[in-house]
């Protein structure tokens, strides 16, 4: 049984205001990539989640040997987080 992948809701904030909502299941790397976009005062927090179902459907069909042409199926996640979590600079 494969692991399914949470997707986290996040809010990006700067100066303390909200600016941003987005969704990953990799937060961590998310946050890398919008702390090189965005200026150095923002923080980013994780607001919600939800279990990413395309994955699962994705993978059962593999698993049935169906050859679909999804090009990406979000393989590099990271469960290791949890509502609440504050990443900042």
């Amino acid at each position: 049984m494969r692991i399914t992948p949470r997707t986290a809701v996040y809010l990006l904030k700067r100066d303390d205001k909200p600016f941003y909502v987005g969704k990953t299941t990799n937060p961590l790397k998310r946050w890398r990539d919008h702390s090189a976009t965005f200026d150095v005062n923002i923080s980013m927090e994780i607001i919600d989640e939800f279990d990413d179902v395309e994955i699962k459907w994705v993978e059962k069909f593999k698993e049935e040997g169906i050859i679909l042409e999804n090009k990406n199926t979000n393989r590099n996640f990271n469960n290791d987080w949890k509502i609440g979590d504050i990443y900042f600079r």
